[in-house]
């Protein structure tokens, strides 16, 4: 009688743990902490006063209808693009505006100016893509500090993955400053490629990127990419909820010119950088050139993320051929990860060297628990 009743306890102890492990792998959202000193600050305000002495800024507020709402509450979609559209300089209204899941498609171009207490707010959306800046096919596109607040939590579905803060598909010589992307059902940013044509000459300067669905920032297709002090934390919603993901969806598509410097990841559920190549390779070599300089990551389930299994595809013959170039990781760093450098299972050896350079060695003496590590060439040094 005391065994059986001993063993009932037991269990029941087990059973009532059960609730609280599962409940301890949830995410949980962290406010953003021990920024690097490398991430430099933008002084917001010293560089609004600078565009608007230099440039003829029109204040599309005068599009609005007289007496606006301004507290984000009014759909005004129609009014700003008609705003955007009759003019290449512009100033957005100084509060909060709602658009709808149409977005916002910005000319060629066009030079786009948020005030300082410019914000726009998506109205819940049942779409399963968006963009709520769109610079598709365009050019000459210069945005300072894009306020944007997507619909997550407010999404009329559990449809999609794709609504994205601002996306950038076969577009040249578009610049984001200061941006600050907030709970999008997709990514935060997004460049894609369409019809053949990838982007090129892309900035994307002082970020921060917070608690969007599917990624932080997703680069898809181009040859020529600068990224400087940028934040990405908090991803998490839908696979593969990482904070900058690298990720080809075809063999046509580039990761060229790639230079990423004094990145922070923080608290994305999976990776806080991955490169995924798999879809990238097929019967024409691309030569890749990825170089990222100061990036430390802390809370992200894995720091670096590496993938570049193969893809059957038994539509081309030549899947074989493999990838080429290079992808250096120079002065990184991580904390409180599973994994501070992860190779995902199945990777095989393309002609890609893989440089590693920790800020402290003695971290990344097991980098991965993948039996194909061995397979890939990475140097640490």
């Amino acid at each position: 009688m005391k065994n059986w009743f001993r063993n009932t306890v037991i269990i029941t102890l087990i059973l009532l743990c059960i609730p609280l492990a599962v409940k301890s792998q949830k995410f949980e959202y962290k406010k953003v902490t021990a920024v690097p000193n490398f991430i430099k600050s933008f002084d917001e305000k010293a560089k609004l006063s600078e565009l608007k002495k230099s440039n003829n800024l029109v204040d599309i507020t005068k599009y609005l209808p007289n007496n606006p709402n301004k507290e984000g509450k009014v759909d005004y979609t129609e009014y700003l693009q008609k705003g955007i559209n009759e003019n290449r300089a512009i100033l957005m209204p100084n509060f909060p505006i709602l658009i709808n899941d149409n977005g916002l498609d910005i000319p060629n171009n066009t030079l786009v100016v948020f005030n300082l207490n410019s914000q726009i707010k998506l109205s819940p959306s049942d779409k399963t893509n968006y963009q709520v800046l769109r610079m598709h096919n365009k050019s000459n596109v210069t945005v300072y500090s894009p306020k944007i607040i997507g619909d997550r939590y407010e999404h009329l579905n559990t449809k999609g993955e794709w609504g994205m803060g601002i996306s950038i598909v076969s577009s040249s010589n578009i610049s984001i400053y200061n941006a600050n992307i907030t709970n999008c059902w997709g990514d935060g940013i997004y460049l894609g490629q369409r019809n053949g044509k990838t982007n090129e000459n892309i900035k994307i300067e002082h970020a921060l990127i917070d608690n969007n669905r599917r990624n932080g920032i997703s680069v898809i297709s181009v040859d020529g990419l600068e990224m400087s002090n940028v934040i990405i934390s908090n991803t998490n919603g839908t696979s593969p909820e990482s904070g900058l993901d690298f990720e080809p969806n075809h063999n046509s598509e580039f990761l060229k010119n790639i230079n990423v410097n004094n990145l922070y990841t923080f608290n994305n559920k999976t990776n806080g950088v991955v490169v995924y190549l798999a879809r990238l390779r097929g019967s024409v070599q691309k030569d890749v050139s990825i170089t990222i300089n100061n990036h430390t990551d802390r809370y992200s389930r894995i720091s670096l993320g590496y993938s570049s299994v193969v893809i059957q595809n038994k539509n081309d013959k030549q899947i074989d051929v493999p990838l080429k170039g290079f992808i250096n990781y120079i002065n990184v760093d991580s904390y409180n990860s599973k994994h501070a450098f992860r190779v995902y299972d199945g990777s095989i050896n393309d002609e890609i060297n893989v440089k590693l350079k920790p800020k402290i060695k003695s971290k990344y003496n097991k980098i991965s628990n993948s039996s194909s590590f061995n397979k890939i060439k990475v140097t640490t040094k």
